[in-house]
């Protein structure tokens, strides 16, 4: 009896090791789920996500939610938007933003200014 615990105890320890650990993560898009968003949906898909040890929630808007507001209330550490993304920085909101190269007139941004790109 004694050695079956011990085998179990030690199959359970060696099983909690292998499971690897991903920072979590929300990326909150400026509207429903579609078409323009396919190249997040394909790199979650495609694992690159996971390669970089991120496990990405992709979340859409809902009807009276804001995607600024989502991201610097801290609710979303990243968020997509419309180029009048630049007007509300220009008002006092200072974030870290990019443009996309698929969509030429959406930005992504983040309150962090600490990012690799």
């Amino acid at each position: 009896m004694l050695s079956l615990l011990l085998a179990t105890l030690l199959l359970w320890v060696a099983s909690a090791q292998a499971i690897e650990t991903y920072e979590k993560v929300v990326l909150q898009l400026h509207w429903k789920h579609q078409f323009e968003f396919a190249g997040y949906y394909a790199a979650e898909y495609k694992g690159y996500f996971k390669e970089e040890g991120l496990n990405v929630q992709i979340k859409e808007l809902s009807e009276k939610g804001s995607t600024i507001e989502e991201v610097l209330s801290g609710a979303a550490q990243y968020g997509t938007s419309p180029s009048g993304l630049i007007l509300d920085r220009m008002h006092g909101n200072h974030w870290f933003s990019w443009q996309t190269t698929l969509n030429h007139h959406h930005w992504f941004f983040s309150p962090q200014q600490n990012i690799p790109t």
